[in-house]
């Protein structure tokens, strides 16, 4: 039997076709000096999870690079990280948060993301509850120029 598509499948397909298109449009009329696209998904695969937060990734990672975006904030998976998507000659960085349950994959601490702009630069920074002290800490950070 062959594969058939799901038609609820290919519908959400066009609704995310068409949302791309319109961060695009709007990212491509705005003179903002960074470019925020926010995602429920998890966009980059999860280093504990062992899984990525999208169906089909590399389409979805052109598609997201193509958007003009600077910097893509997602979660989903409970687990913090950053990185960067390198894709048609862009480089968009990536915040991915954790969460501030208690429902941290592996059991990590509850986590929270800053980012910080600069005219020459992106710093993506990663704090998470010491739980002996009570205390978000700083635990990663990492700098992009721009």
């Amino acid at each position: 039997m062959p594969f058939e598509r799901d038609p609820l499948s290919a519908r959400y397909d066009r609704l995310a076709a068409q949302l791309i298109t319109r961060a695009a449009e709007a990212f491509g009329r705005s003179g903002a000096a960074c470019k925020v696209l926010v995602v429920h998904h998890n966009v980059l695969k999860g280093h504990i999870s062992d899984r990525w937060g999208l169906a089909r990734p590399q389409a979805a990672l052109r598609a997201i690079a193509a958007t003009g975006a600077d910097v893509v904030c997602c979660g989903h998976d409970h687990e913090e990280g950053i990185g960067t998507i390198e894709q048609g000659g862009r480089r968009v960085v990536v915040s991915t948060a954790g969460t501030l349950s208690t429902r941290g994959r592996n059991h990590r601490p509850p986590s929270f993301n800053i980012l910080r702009l600069a005219p020459n630069g992106i710093r993506v920074e990663i704090h998470a509850l010491d739980r002996a002290s009570g205390k978000f800490t700083l635990i990663e950070g990492r700098d992009f120029a721009r």
